[in-house]
C-alpha cells in the first residue's frame, strides 16, 4: 500500500460545521474552588507543622541547656530564668500536638516537657515543718527600694511585720535619711549601712548590735555590706546580697557569675550561721546560683513550697523569683513560712521569711 497518498479525514474549517469543536466543555461545578481551596488547607497544614516542629526543637535546646548549666553568656543568661514558662509552654505545645494529632510532635515536645516540669515542679512541693525542739524562731526580711525609691511602703511593711533583721538593696543616703525620718530607728535601731549612687547601695538593719561590719572581700560592682550578728544567742554571718545584674553587652554578664561564685559558701559547724538575704539578680535556674545553695543553704521560698512566687518585674517582662533569704543548713536550721509583699514604687517585691536557727552553743 502506498502510505504517501493515503487519503485522510478533513478536518472541518468552520466550528459549526462540528458541534463537539463548538462548544468548549465547562469545567465540573466548584472543582477549581475545591482545588484552590485544599490548596490552601494543605499549606495552612504545612506551616502549622513546621511551627509546631520549630517550637519543639527550640524547647529541646533550652532543656538541655538547662540540664547543662550552659547560661553563662547572652542570651541564655538571660533566658534561663524563664524556665517556668518554658516548661508550661512544653506542656501546651505536647497538648496541641496530641489534639492535632501530630504524634511525631507531640513525642518531642513531651520529652522536654518532662525536663522541665522535673526541674521546675520541686519548688511548688514544699511545706511547713514544725519547728525543731528549743530552736530560735527569727524573721528576716529583704527589699529592693529601685534607686531608693520605695520608703513609704517600706515603712508600712516593717511596721507590719516587725522584722529581727533586714537587708535592703538600692538603697540611697537621701532614703537612710528618708526612713530614719520615718521611725525606722525605733523599729529597727542597729544598721551597717552602704548606701551608694542609685543601685550601688546596700544595708543591713537589727534589733540587736552588729559586729564585725564590712563589706563583701572582694570588690564587686555593688557594695554588699556583711556583718556578724547575735539572735538570742545565735550568732550570725549576714551579707546583704546584690550582684550585678546580667544585662546583655560590655562586662555585665562575666561580673555577675563572678560575684555570684564570690558570696560566702556554707560553712558547717564553724560557731556561726551564714544567712544570705537579698537581689541575687538569679534564680534556681541559674547554674550558678543553684552551686551556690549546693554549697549547703536552704532556700526559704523554695523549702515552704514558694520557690514560684515572682519577686521582680519590669515592664511587660513575665516576673520571675530573684529575691532569696538563704539559710545554712544546720540541725535546728528550718523555715516556718514566707510571704512577698508588693512594695508601690519598686519593681521588687519585699520577702519575708520566718525561719528557725540552732539553739545557742
Amino acid at each position: 500500500m502506498d502510505l504517501s497518498r493515503e487519503t485522510r479525514p478533513a478536518r472541518p474549517a468552520d466550528p459549526a460545521q462540528c458541534p463537539e469543536l463548538a462548544a468548549d466543555p465547562e469545567p465540573a461545578a466548584g472543582s477549581g474552588s475545591a482545588d484552590s481551596g485544599s490548596g490552601r488547607r494543605g499549606g495552612w497544614v504545612t506551616w502549622w507543622q513546621l511551627v509546631l516542629g520549630a517550637a519543639a526543637a527550640g524547647l529541646w535546646v533550652f532543656a538541655v541547656c538547662r540540664l547543662a548549666g550552659i547560661d553563662t553568656f547572652t542570651p541564655l543568661a538571660q533566658l534561663i530564668a524563664f524556665t517556668p514558662y518554658a516548661a508550661a509552654g512544653a506542656v501546651v505545645l505536647t497538648l496541641v500536638a496530641v489534639v492535632a494529632r501530630r504524634w511525631r510532635i507531640a513525642v518531642v515536645a513531651a520529652l522536654p516537657a518532662l525536663i522541665l516540669v522535673a526541674v521546675v515542679a520541686p519548688r511548688a512541693m514544699g511545706g511547713d515543718a514544725p519547728p525543731a525542739a528549743g530552736s530560735v524562731p527569727l524573721r528576716v526580711m529583704t527589699v529592693n527600694l529601685w534607686n531608693g525609691n520605695a520608703v513609704d511602703e517600706l515603712m508600712a511593711v516593717l511596721r507590719a511585720e516587725r522584722p529581727d533583721l533586714l537587708s535592703v538593696q538600692e538603697i540611697t543616703p537621701e532614703a537612710v535619711e528618708r526612713l530614719e525620718s520615718a521611725g525606722l530607728r525605733t523599729l529597727l535601731p542597729h544598721d551597717v549601712a552602704r548606701p551608694g549612687p542609685g543601685v550601688t547601695g546596700t544595708a543591713l538593719y537589727g534589733r540587736a548590735e552588729f559586729a564585725g561590719a564590712r563589706t563583701m572581700d572582694r570588690r564587686s560592682w555593688f557594695d554588699m555590706a556583711r556583718a556578724s550578728y547575735v539572735h538570742k544567742g545565735v550568732k550570725l554571718d549576714v551579707v546583704a546580697v546584690h550582684p550585678v545584674p546580667p544585662v546583655p553587652g560590655g562586662e555585665a554578664v562575666g561580673a555577675w557569675q563572678r560575684e555570684l561564685g564570690w558570696l560566702p559558701r556554707a560553712r558547717h559547724g564553724d560557731g556561726a550561721v551564714t544567712m544570705l538575704a537579698g537581689d541575687f539578680n538569679a534564680t534556681f535556674d541559674h547554674s550558678a546560683f543553684r552551686s551556690l545553695v549546693d554549697s549547703g543553704y536552704v532556700d526559704a521560698a523554695d523549702a515552704v513550697g514558694a520557690g514560684l512566687r515572682p519577686t521582680w518585674q519590669a515592664g511587660r517582662v513575665p516576673p520571675v523569683t530573684l529575691d532569696h533569704v538563704l539559710v545554712e543548713r544546720e540541725p535546728g536550721v528550718g523555715v516556718q513560712a514566707l510571704r512577698v509583699h508588693v512594695i508601690g514604687g519598686s519593681d521588687h517585691r519585699a520577702v519575708v521569711a520566718d525561719v528557725t536557727l540552732p539553739q545557742p552553743r
